[in-house]
């Protein structure tokens, strides 16, 4: 989401490699999606990610804990993913899982157990071309517990080197979640560019996200 293709396909080959027998979704999106489309059509061109998700969880019985790692990428993918949680296609009850509230347009508590990685988080990248109200938003739903579960763990990946992303409201971010008593964990690069991290610090990047996946219980 919102980085070049040739840095993406770093992140999609490792994910292949480590975790081969896991189905993977690709949503591409960019700062014009968030500066220009209306949130009506982006929801729309969301909807068969949206259906995929329902499709592969639905698979699943409840005590197996269905897990999904949503890793998102620079300012758009962090609006993609405020655009997902806030989707009123999720606001139908899966009588099937544990976490669930009934008709909220709630993504990550109807899939029951969901991995937020923010590689990168929210910045005020977006506000430089006068789509403040963007940043705002997301950074008020992705910390709003009727929209994300507030119990799930989440992890930042973030570089003081990354010119286009500020590391310190990323920094805001997190303390804002803290603050919602939001479990949380970071991992703050000192070299990497934007959307480099796994590039220069792959063992580290990488390891991180493992150790978040063998978590018990939810994690965002």
């Amino acid at each position: 989401m919102a980085a070049s293709t040739r840095h993406e396909r770093v992140y999609l080959e490792k994910y292949k490699a480590f975790y081969p027998d896991a189905t993977v979704i690709y949503v591409a999106s960019s700062i014009l999606d968030t500066a220009i489309r209306p949130d009506s059509a982006r929801r729309r061109e969301l909807k068969p990610t949206v259906d995929a998700i329902i499709s592969w969880v639905s698979l699943h019985p409840s005590q197996s804990q269905p897990r999904v790692l949503l890793h998102l990428f620079s300012n758009a993918g962090a609006y993609t993913a405020g655009q997902l949680a806030a989707s009123t296609t999720f606001g139908r009850p899966f009588h099937a899982f544990t976490l669930i509230l009934a008709p909220l347009p709630v993504v990550m508590r109807a899939l029951g157990t969901v991995f937020i990685v923010l590689s990168l988080a929210i910045a005020v990248a977006l506000q430089r071309i006068r789509v403040s109200n963007a940043v705002d938003w997301s950074h008020r739903i992705l910390n709003d517990n009727q929209a994300v579960n507030p119990r799930a763990f989440r992890l930042y990946l973030y570089s003081k080197a990354d010119d286009i992303m500020m590391w310190s409201d990323t920094e805001n971010h997190v303390k804002k979640a803290e603050a919602r008593r939001i479990p949380v964990r970071r991992v703050v690069h000192e070299k990497s560019a934007h959307c480099r991290h796994a590039q220069l610090y792959s063992d580290e990047y990488l390891g991180a996200i493992g150790e978040l996946l063998t978590e018990k219980g939810p994690i965002m």
